[in-house]
């Protein structure tokens, strides 16, 4: 297998075969399950409680906020899988970008409703 990317394998390198790369993958899990944990499965129950009647999502710009607030509920529960530990400076970093995108398409909705807050 060529050089490790964050990935387990060089996605740049042709010569990696699938096999070589389902065995990267396999490393990569167990990298990020050692790290984050299993707060992949805990997602699920997380997103209910926000959202205990269901989410709407029937616009672009519905998916457009879903799909980071997504990432935002992803990198918190990754940072708070390392709380104990002082946390997670790459999560944290994220969490900021994420929300400025956030606020950025939310003014956009916004506009989009002609200004009003349905909220």
């Amino acid at each position: 297998m060529s050089e490790e990317s964050t990935f387990g394998f060089n996605l740049e390198d042709q010569n990696d075969s699938p096999i070589e790369q389902l065995f990267g993958g396999i490393e990569t899990f167990k990298k990020r399950n050692a790290k984050y944990g299993d707060n992949y499965k805990r997602f699920g129950s997380l997103m209910l409680e926000l959202f205990p009647e269901g989410v709407d999502l029937s616009t672009e710009d519905d998916f457009n906020r879903y799909g980071i607030l997504t990432q935002v509920v992803a990198k918190l529960t990754r940072y708070t899988e390392n709380f104990s530990k002082g946390g997670h400076a790459d999560s944290i970093h994220d969490l900021m970008v994420y929300s400025a995108m956030l606020a950025h398409l939310d003014e956009e909705s916004l506009q989009g409703l002609g200004g009003k807050d349905e909220i």
